[in-house]
């Protein structure tokens, strides 16, 4: 068994890849960041009744996320709305291009973990214009947020909040329970409803991720990680 726990080993079961390609739970982010120089290349698919663009379009999602200096990591991202055109939609473009950005300080080990961060931060959205954290604008990006968390006999948790609108926070929180051979279950509770899933982290750097996305409709996702 210990070297069937070997085997399976992958990365650290503390910073696991949500659909979207960062660190945290199912959708929403968590305190966990990736070893400095981890490249993070992502793809998952996300059902109609779930997905975040075009709804009930299904959608893919392609990323990439790096952590660039010790605890601060950037997210690419490519979403894609699966099934257009459609004629009753009239916008030349059916994607959104997306840069989000967290750190997590260096605190001391006895303290709460802590990320602050912005989802989304820029966005090339349908129509080719760049928007996001805009100065002097009320809304940032997707939103921005401050998780805590810590973990607890193998067991990891994230509470957070997440506001577009610094008027108009949503609290949210996930956990991350390892069921062995680099298997992980997660729920997560979070503004737009309860997700449930499952994670995988193999050999070779390769994680996956079956989830319940707020009981409406399925999502799954592939990453690899590699060291630079």
């Amino acid at each position: 068994m210990l070297l069937l726990g070997l085997l399976f080993q992958g990365p650290s079961a503390l910073a696991v890849p949500t659909i979207g390609g960062i660190d945290g739970g199912i959708e929403l982010p968590g305190w966990t960041v990736a070893p400095e120089g981890v490249l993070r290349l992502s793809w998952a698919w996300v059902g109609g009744q779930a997905s975040p663009l075009f709804s009930p379009h299904p959608n893919r999602f392609y990323g990439a996320t790096m952590t660039v200096l010790p605890g601060l990591e950037i997210n690419a991202r490519f979403t894609e709305a699966v099934g257009l055109p459609d004629p009753t939609i009239t916008l030349p473009n059916y994607v959104d291009r997306m840069l989000s950005v967290k750190w997590a300080p260096d605190l001391p080990p006895m303290w709460p973990r802590l990320a602050l961060g912005v989802l989304d931060l820029v966005s090339i959205n349908e129509l080719n214009r760049l928007v996001g954290m805009v100065p002097g604008s009320s809304t940032f990006g997707r939103g921005i947020y401050l998780v805590t968390g810590g973990t607890w006999a193998g067991w990891v948790f994230h509470a957070g909040v997440l506001a577009r609108r610094l008027d108009n926070p949503s609290p949210y929180a996930s956990a991350l329970v390892p069921l062995g051979l680099g298997w992980d279950a997660r729920l997560e509770l979070g503004p737009r409803g309860t997700s449930a899933g499952v994670g995988w982290a193999g050999p070779g750097g390769w994680n996956l991720l079956l989830a319940r996305i707020i009981d409406r409709d399925w999502a799954y996702g592939l990453s690899w990680n590699v060291a630079l």
